[in-house]
């Protein structure tokens, strides 16, 4: 997987030649520090480890999961015969006036150590997006332009333990593509993130070492680029033998635009605007989010 140092002068066209060619990249001089990652890891682990209905008292009823905690069976990819095994908790935008509305904390203590963290991978994201606007030739503020504002998640995932009785096609992450624009992804507390390759071949695995971040373009980016930039199939597999009864905890930061963004196709070299639509950011997130939560 090529890595790529985010201060360099070639960053932007080495990040647009790994988007285009694998899909995913790992990210290096990055500004996001070790301490607010593992703080952030600690007070997942906190949160992960209470009892189910205590948990579920932070639930956000109405946000689709954006907000607050999803319990297990509460995401299923599209197409995927069983929900993932997976629980998690979302974090949304730090400013009181945020469009999917106000966060919920479980404690002070749980916000202290997860805010830094979603305001260091936001940092990170919009430079991550300069340099892409600028390979792309449309000058380094059009992506940060249009995040600004908008609706970007950091998710705080715990796959628990495979349970014995879990359905035979169930995993932690079915095969399933990014709806945002661009993902973050801190190294994880294990090992199981696969991409599918390019050609369709076969899985391939990822690890983030120490003190890199993965990254990865999402379909509201191959949609905004008509498939100039393409989105990367990925999933989680369960891991074999003893490891299924070892807890993985991950932290990916989804990058959106603002609800009211325009991700009609641009005019760009290669682009195939007759393969994707014309609609705004909003209406695109709420239609996927609702195809992928099996309560509705």
């Amino acid at each position: 997987m090529p890595v790529v140092s985010l201060g360099a002068a070639e960053a932007p066209s080495q990040i647009g030649a790994a988007l285009r060619e694998v899909g995913f990249f790992s990210l290096i001089d990055h500004g996001v520090d070790d301490a607010l990652i593992a703080a952030a890891y600690e007070a997942a682990t906190a949160f992960f480890a209470r009892p189910e209905e205590e948990k579920r008292r932070f639930e956000v009823p109405g946000a689709l999961g954006q907000r607050g905690y999803t319990a297990t069976g509460g995401e299923r990819a599209a197409g995927a015969a069983a929900a993932d095994l997976k629980e998690f908790f979302q974090i949304g935008p730090l400013e009181a006036d945020a469009p999917g509305g106000p966060n919920v904390w479980p404690d002070e203590e749980f916000r202290a150590a997860v805010e830094p963290l979603y305001a260091a991978l936001r940092d990170a994201a919009v430079r991550v997006a300069a340099a892409v606007s600028e390979d792309l030739g449309l000058g380094r503020d059009f992506l940060p332009d249009r995040i600004a504002g908008g609706e970007s998640i950091l998710r705080l995932i715990h796959y628990p333990p495979v349970p014995d009785d879990a359905p035979p096609a169930a995993t932690r992450a079915a095969a399933h593509a990014d709806i945002n624009l661009l993902t973050l992804l801190v190294e994880a507390t294990a090992a199981g993130l696969e991409i599918e390759s390019r050609d369709g071949s076969g899985w391939l695995p990822v690890v983030a070492r120490p003190g890199e971040i993965v990254a990865d373009s999402g379909d509201m980016l191959q949609n905004l680029t008509g498939g100039v930039i393409r989105s990367t199939v990925h999933r989680v597999v369960n891991p074999p033998g003893e490891g299924a009864r070892q807890a993985r905890l991950s932290m990916p930061f989804f990058c959106h635009p603002r609800p009211d963004v325009d991700l009609a196709p641009l005019n760009l070299p290669g682009a195939k605007p007759e393969r994707f639509r014309a609609l705004t950011a909003g209406a695109f997130l709420e239609e996927r989010l609702r195809a992928i939560r099996p309560a509705g």
